[in-house]
């Protein structure tokens, strides 16, 4: 439940500048990152520009869904971004396949994994 000791990130907060909410409208699916299937934005990219940053890496769940709809709105905001496909998990494999593709012909780098 939100609010609750248990609805929390489990990870050190100090590794964070912000946590971006997204769902906010129960109107509306929230694929994005960025947005909501309405167009009510979340504060990511002005985040992400006061930052300077102009490059960005997506992963996460689901492919075919939100990694899609987050990446493809990083995309048309101008940001460089890169899709790592070995860190995402599609629902099926047939929507997952046609949602990689189509990201790579839309200009994500979609990376089986991480140089290095």
């Amino acid at each position: 439940m939100q609010q609750t000791e248990n609805a929390k990130v489990l990870l050190d907060n100090k590794m964070f500048t912000a946590i971006v909410k997204k769902g906010q409208d129960r109107k509306y699916d929230s694929y994005s990152g960025f947005q909501d299937d309405g167009g009510a934005g979340t504060e990511l990219d002005r985040l992400l520009k006061e930052a300077g940053i102009k490059e960005i890496i997506v992963y996460g769940l689901a492919t075919d869904y939100c990694v899609t709809a987050t990446a493809l709105d990083a995309v048309k905001a101008g940001y460089k971004v890169t899709v790592i496909e070995g860190l995402s998990k599609g629902v099926a494999p047939g929507t997952t396949r046609n949602a990689l593709e189509e990201m790579a012909r839309l200009g994500v780098a979609v990376k089986k994994r991480l140089a290095g």
